[in-house]
């Protein structure tokens, strides 16, 4: 089931998967086989170019694949009941039909008997079930779009891009990107709340979730935690709040691609004087940059939402995210407008990402000197200041090391320059692929095969280290770099 073919799989089957559940009693009944069978069609649609497969091909194998994709599409996420996404709902469907076909002697084996859902998985389809019991609603990203219809002070549409399809340069497919794919983003949104009226309640939850009539938002990567926690909030009045993030996580990507390039996106749209004169409300999670790049933006106030609350404000902006891998082309375009410097007619700088902690090189004593021998700077971004950061990689020739969030700087590059990025058998997300074809850079990876991919989402091999295969790199820098 790997590398998008597979034998015996055929277009207009007959007595495929998806014919059998769109044939289902239920189908025209019940929203999740509808979404069930839509969900298959794409996956299956994306990943291997067909309409459908046969009962054979629906395996153990075939339903992880899936269920990562699904977690991938939904950013690790449940993002609501109601849109009937639910990644334990959609796995309750397939599961019904493995029993069915066994009956039916259409499977041998059901693709059920050892996979299952993780308990955090379980535990949130249990937390949204209790809410939902208080009459709370999960919303989900168009549903939450239509609520905010009379508010909209900004849209862009984002053009769908075509990625080439993605092989490392030693043979290993990208479970993302095996063929040639559009990626439809959907569109930006801005909207400044300011008719309190239109709502029976409003409430900000410690994260940033905004809740309205009990309906919970889903501006990000699903609805944010909507628990009020333990911590006793001081109230805040204020005139105009920006409103950026509804999530407690996050890493550099996340805060600077899809944070501040929101941020960007907001004071556009009102306006940079607006803006300025507006108080940004936000959860901090105690990192050295957040406030360091916060500060280029000149807010009124400052203020951490899980230390204060919002108990009147004549309007609330707000912004949503797309997907997650797949960040705005238009907030990337802004990103750069704000912060890069002057163009550099030459890069020059060779650049070695290091990393101190989870996905180190295994056998960097055998690369530091080939890296010396080409003259690379061996850098921790987390070292520099933003503004330091974005001289190196305005600057940069050649950017490479393993995955991680000190990447996000190839943001900075000028186009051409060349991105090679390593990865951990099994786990190869596309965010620096992705970022690398909007920005017109010559991106290329290599996958350490020397750790065993266990399955397709090889999580456990997310945070290994990485052995970087010596031969192979200096025979690519010297045909690179001469």
């Amino acid at each position: 089931m790997r590398g998008g073919s597979l034998e015996g799989i055929h277009d207009n089957a007959d007595h495929g998967l998806l014919m059998y559940i769109r044939k289902h009693d239920k189908y025209n009944k019940d929203i999740i086989y509808q979404t069930t069978y839509h969900e298959l069609f794409s996956f299956i649609k994306s990943r291997y170019g067909k309409d459908d497969i046969s009962f054979i091909h629906f395996d153990e194998s075939f339903i992880k694949d899936f269920h990562y994709y699904l977690k991938q599409k939904y950013a690790m996420e449940e993002i609501g009941r109601k849109g009937a996404r639910s990644l334990h709902e959609i796995h309750q469907v397939l599961q019904q039909v493995a029993s069915e076909a066994l009956k039916k002697n259409l499977l041998a084996i059901t693709p059920y008997k050892t996979f299952k859902l993780s308990k955090r998985q379980k535990l949130k389809k249990a937390i949204y079930t209790a809410f939902s019991l208080f009459g709370y609603e999960y919303l989900g990203k168009q549903t939450t779009v239509n609520l905010l219809e009379n508010f909209i002070v900004l849209k862009h549409e984002n053009l769908p891009q075509t990625l080439p399809r993605l092989i490392s340069y030693n043979g290993t497919w990208s479970p993302y990107i095996n063929q040639n794919t559009s990626i439809a983003v959907g569109s930006n949104y801005v909207w400044e709340i300011t008719d309190k009226a239109a709502f029976k309640s409003l409430k900000i939850t410690p994260s940033g979730s905004m809740v309205i009539n009990r309906k919970v938002l889903d501006l990000d990567y699903g609805n944010g935690k909507i628990l009020p926690g333990f911590k006793i909030r001081k109230a805040l009045e204020t005139n105009r709040v920006i409103i950026p993030w509804t999530h407690q996580w996050g890493s550099y990507y996340d805060f600077l691609i899809i944070v501040i390039g929101k941020l960007c996106r907001i004071e556009k749209a009102i306006g940079k004087k607006s803006f300025q004169n507006s108080d940004l409300y936000f959860s901090f999670r105690d990192q050295k940059y957040e406030m360091q790049i916060l500060n280029h933006f000149c807010f009124k106030n400052i203020y951490d939402s899980k230390e204060h609350y919002i108990r009147k404000a004549e309007s609330l902006v707000t912004a949503n995210s797309l997907q997650l891998y797949y960040p705005s082309i238009h907030d990337i375009k802004l990103l750069r407008q704000k912060f890069l410097p002057a163009p550099i007619p030459s890069p020059s700088r060779l650049i070695f990402v290091n990393r101190c902690n989870t996905r180190k090189v295994s056998n960097w004593n055998e690369l530091l000197p080939v890296l010396r021998a080409y003259n690379f700077e061996i850098i921790d971004p987390g070292d520099y200041s933003f503004l330091v950061q974005i001289e190196i990689f305005s600057n940069a020739k050649i950017v490479m090391g393993p995955h991680g969030a000190g990447l996000t700087n190839i943001l900075w590059c000028k186009p051409g320059t060349a991105v090679l990025e390593y990865f951990s058998n099994g786990y190869f997300p596309p965010y620096y692929y992705y970022l690398s074809h909007l920005l017109s850079l010559s991106y290329g990876c290599f996958v350490d095969k020397t750790t065993q991919a266990l399955d397709s989402e090889a999580f456990d091999n997310k945070k290994k280290d990485i052995r970087i295969d010596i031969d192979w790199l200096e025979n690519h820098l010297s045909k690179t770099l001469t």
